[in-house]
């Protein structure tokens, strides 16, 4: 038996409004969010670095 698709079955009943699909569309955006806010961070912080790095060896040379 496929768990996974028993579980994906249940939440997506088709036609009827139940409160755990209301939860995983939820969640789903919080997730999306969360996973945007890191890879910004991340580019941001490599954008840093590099600026720093630049600088850096610009003084000691």
């Amino acid at each position: 038996m496929n768990f996974p698709l028993l579980l994906a079955n249940r939440i997506n009943v088709k036609g009827q409004r139940t409160f755990s699909k209301l939860i995983v569309r939820v969640t789903i955006g919080a997730l999306s969010l969360a996973i945007i806010a890191i890879l910004l961070s991340v580019a941001i912080l490599r954008g840093f670095k590099e600026e720093i790095t630049t600088k850096s060896k610009g003084i000691f040379r």
